[in-house]
């Protein structure tokens, strides 16, 4: 995007922000709405990122330049999420950020471009007191989403138990599914990743955000995020609201 689309566009996201009713939020005639896989991807990227959940719906915008842009409210900050290329006639991941929004590194910005693996859920490591047994294997599970990153921490030089307890939680936190967290399990101690309760619980409160559903009953519309419970009332998958795609199942 050039320096004068970069100026326009940020225009269109104040305009959005103040709830203003200029010309330049009216949607006009466009390649029509994205992907809604695509958007739902771009849409967890940058809740994660933000560290606010979306609000309202998405807006298509066309701007005098014949650039096509989403844009997606998250707290109070106006973001872009996807433009539209029209060389290649595709939707892609927005390179550029919105109001208030600054890439911290090269992992960040590499999260909004690229597709993102992810850590499945289930054990990686049955209970131990062993802070080398943890290490090795959490570098074992890191390197199978991202080798790179896991390979800056080979041979590391700092304390084995800091990196084991304090560091690499942190990092393959990041690799995690929505409403699901890296660490011990909450009944045996194993360390993998699980299905956060304590999240999805929070979550619930608010019907726009997830709905619960029992196993085997049918998958209601209008919420965010669908979560399956079992007999127990334990959650055994999430569901993306929007489309019914599955978005993680539990398998321990």
């Amino acid at each position: 995007m050039n320096e004068d689309a970069d100026q326009r566009t940020n225009e269109i996201l104040r305009a959005l922000l103040e709830d203003d009713d200029d010309d330049l939020v009216k949607e006009v005639a466009g390649p029509g709405d994205p992907p809604p896989a695509l958007l739902s991807q771009a849409i967890r990227s940058k809740e994660r990122y933000l560290g606010y959940k979306f609000k309202g719906k998405p807006i298509v915008h066309t701007n005098p330049l014949g650039e096509t842009f989403v844009f997606g409210k998250f707290g109070s900050v106006m973001s872009t999420l996807l433009y539209y290329d029209t060389a290649t006639a595709e939707w892609r991941f927005a390179d550029g950020q919105g109001l208030g929004e600054g890439l911290e590194d090269e992992d960040d910005f590499k999260d909004l471009v690229e597709p993102k693996k992810y850590l499945p859920l289930g054990t990686i490591l049955r209970a131990t007191g062993i802070e080398q047994d943890v290490l090795e294997a959490e570098l074992k599970a890191l390197a199978t989403v991202d080798p790179e990153k896991a390979a800056q921490y080979q041979g590391d030089d700092n304390d084995p138990a800091y990196l084991a307890y304090e560091v690499l939680p942190n990092v393959l936190q990041k690799y995690c599914l929505p409403y699901t967290y890296f660490g011990n399990f909450e009944s045996d101690g194993d360390w993998g990743v699980w299905a956060s309760r304590e999240a999805i619980q929070e979550a619930l409160e608010d019907p726009d955000t997830m709905v619960a559903v029992a196993q085997g009953q049918p998958i209601p519309k209008g919420s965010k995020y669908v979560v399956v419970l079992n007999r127990d009332d334990y959650p055994v998958a999430l569901l993306d609201g929007a489309v019914g795609a599955e978005i993680w199942h539990v398998n321990y």
